[in-house]
């Protein structure tokens, strides 16, 4: 199975459970990640990033990273992490 194939289960089986909790108290269900890693997939589809591509993600380990590598890997894109 896939990760988006898993994200998009985990988002039918258990929407309203947090799946990501952020140092600032932040709190990432399995429905809200799901729906914005379909909301960022789009945006980096737009921008012509699609299968095959690399993604590097300049970002602290944060919810937006989280959301960020589920979104390239709906667009069949690879992430290098950049720290």
């Amino acid at each position: 199975m896939t990760l988006p194939a898993v994200a998009a289960e985990a988002a039918r089986r258990h929407g309203a459970i947090v799946a990501y909790v952020a140092a600032t108290g932040w709190r990432l269900t399995y429905a809200a990640l799901d729906h914005l890693s379909d909301e960022v997939a789009g945006g980096l589809t737009h921008a012509g990033v699609g299968p095959g591509d690399v993604v590097g993600l300049v970002l602290p380990p944060c919810p937006d990273f989280v959301v960020a590598y589920l979104a390239a890997a709906k667009v069949g894109a690879v992430t290098a992490g950049v720290n």
